[in-house]
C-alpha cells in the first residue's frame, strides 16, 4: 500500500540530507560518516569530466530545494492522487477513496516503469524517478554511462531512511551500453515494463520506439533554450543570466545556449557578468579544449574580432566576440558548439516571434527573467508533457491522455 505521508516524510529528509552531503561535497570535505557517497561522487567525476565537485554540488542542492521540499512533493503528488476526472479512467474511485485507498496507485502498485536516462548533466534523470515512484509504481532504471554512480548513491541514502521505497528502484545491469540496429540491447530484455521514459539523442529516441513497439513510450529528444535580452538588464541580472548559460556547461535543455540581444547592446557586458561561473568553467578540461580550438580555428579563418567592446550591430555575421572563456558567434543557428554561445541583435518582437516559429517543435524554453533555468519547479514538465499523467495514461492504457506535441504512444 502507498503511504502517501511517509512518501514526503522520506523524500523531504532525504531533500535535507543532499543539501548537507552537497555542501561537505562542493567543500572538498571527507566525512567519515560520508564517504562512500562521496566515493561513488568522485568516480562519476573520473568517469564524466563534465562533473565536478562544484557541478555535483549544485545539482544535488537544486534537487533538494526544488523537488523535495513538502510543498513540491505535495504538489508532484496531486497530480495522481486522482484523475482530472473520474471518468478517466475505469473503476469506483469514489468508493475506493472513502475506503482510504488512492485508486490510481492501487492499481499502480503492480506497474512496472522502465527509464532510459541520459547522462548530460549530474543526476538529470531524477525527476524522472521520482514522477514515477509517486505513483505507486516500481522502477527499473537504466544508467546513462557517463553518469552511473549519483543517482545510485541517492538511492544508497534514500535506503537508509526508507528502504521499502528504495527497494522499488531497480537498477539495469551493465551500465555501458552501444546504440545499433539489429544488435540486442542489454537492458530491458525481459520486456516487463509497462511504460517507457526516455531522454536522448533524436537518433537513439528512433532507436527506441522501434525496439519496444509493445510499450508506452515518452521519448524526449534534442531541443534548446533561449533568453530574451531588453537591454535595461542589471549587472546582477546578467550574472544570473550567464549561471543560466554556463551551469553544467550548457548541455542541458534548459541551458541558455542563445542569445537575443538589442543592436545596441554591449557584449562585453556578458563578458564581465560571467566571469564569476567562468571560474568554475575553466576547470573542466573538454570545455576548455573545445574552446582553445574554436578560438584557433575562428582566428585563423579571420572571423575573431580584436579584443575591445562592442555593440551587438557592430559584429557581422558568422564572427566571434572572445568572452575570455567562451565565444560569442553571430548566428541565426541554436545549438552552439561546446565552448560558444550564439546570438543574434533584434529589432523588434517579429524577429523573436519568427525564431520561435521555426523552431517551434525544439525549443524547450524562452526566458525573459534569468537565474531560472536550472532550477525548475517540480511541475515544470520537460516538453510541456506532464510526466505522472503520462506514466498513468500509459501503464493504464488511457486513450484521452494529451501529448501536446511529444512523442509519446500509447
Amino acid at each position: 500500500m502507498f503511504d502517501r505521508k511517509k512518501f514526503i516524510w522520506a523524500f523531504s529528509l532525504l531533500g535535507r540530507e543532499l543539501e548537507r552531503l552537497a555542501t561537505l561535497l562542493h567543500a572538498g570535505g571527507d566525512g567519515a560518516d560520508e564517504q562512500e557517497f562521496l566515493q561513488l561522487c568522485c568516480m562519476a567525476n573520473e568517469e564524466n569530466l563534465f562533473f565536478s565537485r562544484f557541478m555535483q554540488a549544485t545539482a544535488l542542492r537544486k534537487i533538494a530545494e526544488n523537488y523535495l521540499t513538502e510543498q513540491s512533493l505535495n504538489t508532484l503528488l496531486s497530480y495522481s492522487d486522482r484523475p482530472k476526472s473520474f471518468s478517466d479512467f475505469e473503476g469506483d474511485y469514489e468508493a475506493e477513496t472513502k475506503a482510504g485507498e488512492n485508486a490510481l496507485r492501487i492499481r499502480m502498485a503492480d506497474k512496472t516503469v522502465g527509464i532510459i536516462m541520459a547522462g548530460n548533466i549530474p543526476a538529470v534523470g531524477f525527476h524522472e524517478l521520482l514522477s514515477a515512484l509517486s505513483t505507486g509504481a516500481k522502477v527499473r532504471v537504466k544508467l546513462s554511462s557517463k553518469d552511473g554512480y549519483i543517482i545510485p548513491a541517492i538511492i544508497k541514502v534514500l535506503a537508509s531512511i526508507a528502504p521499502d521505497i528504495a527497494s522499488r528502484v531497480v537498477f539495469e545491469s551493465p551500465v555501458a551500453e552501444t546504440f545499433l540496429h539489429g544488435k540486442s540491447w542489454p537492458f530491458f530484455i525481459d520486456r516487463k515494463i509497462d511504460f517507457l521514459l526516455f531522454s536522448g539523442s533524436d537518433s537513439v529516441k528512433v532507436m527506441i520506439q522501434e525496439e519496444f513497439p509493445g510499450v508506452s513510450i515518452l521519448a524526449r529528444g534534442e531541443r534548446f533554450s533561449f533568453s530574451v535580452l531588453t537591454g535595461k538588464e542589471t549587472d546582477r541580472e546578467l550574472e544570473f543570466l550567464a549561471e543560466d548559460m554556463f551551469l553544467y556547461c550548457g548541455l542541458g535543455c534548459r541551458s541558455s545556449s542563445y542569445l537575443f540581444v538589442p543592436e545596441e547592446f554591449n557584449l562585453s557586458r556578458i563578458a564581465d557578468a560571467s566571469k564569476s561561473i567562468g571560474e568554475y568553467i575553466k576547470e573542466i578540461l573538454p570545455w576548455t579544449n573545445s574552446y582553445n580550438r574554436l578560438r584557433a580555428v575562428a582566428a585563423m579563418e579571420d572571423r575573431l574580432m580584436p579584443n575591445s567592446y562592442f555593440l551587438a550591430k557592430d559584429v557581422p555575421d558568422g564572427q566571434f566576440v572572445d568572452g575570455g572563456f567562451f565565444l560569442l558567434e553571430n548566428s541565426a543557428l541554436p545549438f552552439p558548439p561546446l565552448g560558444s554561445v550564439r546570438f543574434t541583435a533584434y529589432n523588434t518582437e517579429a524577429d523573436i516571434e519568427s525564431f520561435c516559429q521555426t523552431y517551434r517543435d525544439k525549443i524547450q524554453k524562452k526566458y525573459t527573467n534569468f537565474g531560472f533555468a536550472q532550477a525548475p519547479a517540480t511541475d515544470d514538465w520537460m516538453d510541456g508533457v506532464n510526466t505522472v499523467q503520462a506514466i498513468l495514461a500509459g501503464c493504464l492504457k488511457n486513450k484521452s491522455f494529451e501529448n501536446n506535441g511529444c512523442n509519446f504512444k500509447i
